[in-house]
């Protein structure tokens, strides 16, 4: 199985969060509105449930990335 790493970037507009390989390939991307969401924990929920659809096919996870 190929390694991968989540990144997460949480802006005050928009959200962008994807995985990547070990060379730095973008595998799969997504962008959410930030102002969506009426609290930070339904925002994180909701790229919780998000991340967890793109690992569907994917394993072996490594570093996980936030930017904020």
């Amino acid at each position: 199985m190929k390694k991968v790493a989540i990144g997460i970037d949480i802006g005050g507009t928009n959200t962008m969060f994807g995985i990547v390989d070990s060379i730095g390939n973008c595998l799969v991307k997504k962008n959410i509105l930030t102002t969506d969401f009426e609290t930070p924990e339904k925002l994180i929920i909701t790229i919780y449930k998000e991340v967890q659809v793109m690992l569907l096919s994917l394993s072996d996870v490594i570093p996980v990335g936030i930017g904020i």
